[in-house]
């Protein structure tokens, strides 16, 4: 299996936060190990994958360019860049979660650019 090399995907913003989705490589569990020692594969029902994609997605919420949340899903198996685009229809929940993240993280940032333009003043 291989890593792709797609460029990421723009999707439609969602609550005011840019959405782009990623293909990473998956560090955290090889594609053998997860098929045949987790699924139960045999080494045949294996090998009829062998032409697949094994990455991990991440779905990312911005806002004027800056990263404020994301989400990931690791271990995705697909044959190309558009069988990958709804992630097993998972992709819904991976917006909700980054744009989730986004919304928590947003105030505590605020208060960190406030408390660094206070420093930048007094010096």
């Amino acid at each position: 299996m291989r890593t792709p090399d797609w460029t990421p995907i723009t999707l439609p913003s969602s609550d005011g936060f840019d959405i782009t989705l990623s293909f990473e490589r998956e560090d955290h569990i090889g594609s053998r190990r997860h098929f045949i020692e987790e699924c139960g594969w045999t080494a045949e029902e294996y090998k009829s994958i062998a032409n697949c994609y094994w990455f991990c997605a991440k779905v990312t919420a911005s806002r004027g360019g800056v990263k404020l949340g994301s989400a990931y899903l690791g271990g995705c198996c697909h044959s190309s860049k558009e069988d990958a685009k709804d992630l097993g229809g998972y992709l819904p929940d991976m917006i909700e979660e980054a744009v989730f993240e986004a919304k928590e993280s947003l105030p505590l940032l605020i208060e960190q650019t406030k408390a660094l333009l206070k420093l930048i003043e007094a010096a």
